[in-house]
């Protein structure tokens, strides 16, 4: 049985003189895993090949990337904005409307789903912290990743308590990132201060050993 083929559209990525059409290779390594072939879609500056590559495909991926170049939905770009490509939004805009005149699936990711939006008619908000007071920023999101390894890499914990304090270990761990401590020292630290200490310790005296608390001797 042939495995179905999935388009991921590329992006730019400059290295000194050279210039790459290039995806996050965890894009790709997730199409494999649920049983598919991604192929790279360059971003070309002709797009009249489109259709031709994209009947070969069973669905495309949009993944993650830059902001979307706000003069595709008819706003200035803001000063906030990061670098624009637009040549790259031209590329992924006819890719959207061909697939959907195809009748292709799409899946779009951060980007890609904004991107979509545009194509088919919409528009953005250009940065959403001057229309909401506690935005959720990109570190938060990018938190969700860990929660997600965890999941998967707690099947092979040998036992529903093992999976537990393996979670236990996860979440000390993303605590310490988002608290810009060093996990090793971190664990170190606590072993060395809590071996000798005696089984009526009281609880409070744990919690100042919490990421958020602590402080290394």
């Amino acid at each position: 049985m042939e495995k179905p083929i999935i388009a991921v559209l590329g992006g730019h990525h400059s290295a000194g003189h050279d210039q790459y059409d290039c995806v996050d290779h965890v894009y790709c390594e997730r199409i494999v895993e649920a049983g598919a072939l991604p192929i790279l879609l360059p971003a070309a500056e002709d797009d009249t090949g489109l259709a031709q590559l994209l009947r070969l495909c069973s669905g495309m991926l949009l993944p993650g990337g830059a902001d979307v170049d706000p003069r595709f939905y008819h706003q200035e770009p803001l000063p906030q904005l990061g670098a624009l490509d637009s040549a790259l939004d031209r590329y992924w805009i006819a890719a959207v409307r061909m697939a959907k005149s195809m009748g292709l699936p799409m899946l779009g990711i951060c980007r890609g789903t904004q991107l979509t939006n545009v194509a088919l008619g919409g528009s953005l908000c250009q940065d959403i912290s001057l229309f909401c007071e506690h935005p959720l920023l990109h570190t938060h999101e990018r938190i969700q990743r860990y929660i997600s390894l965890s999941r998967r890499n707690s099947m092979f914990f040998g036992s529903h308590e093992g999976a537990r304090r393996g979670a236990i270990l996860y979440s000390i761990a993303i605590s310490c990132k988002l608290n810009g401590i060093n996990l090793f020292e971190y664990i170190s630290d606590v072993i060395e201060k809590t071996i000798e200490w005696q089984p009526n310790t009281t609880l409070e005296k744990y919690r100042d050993l919490l990421p958020d608390r602590w402080k290394k001797q």
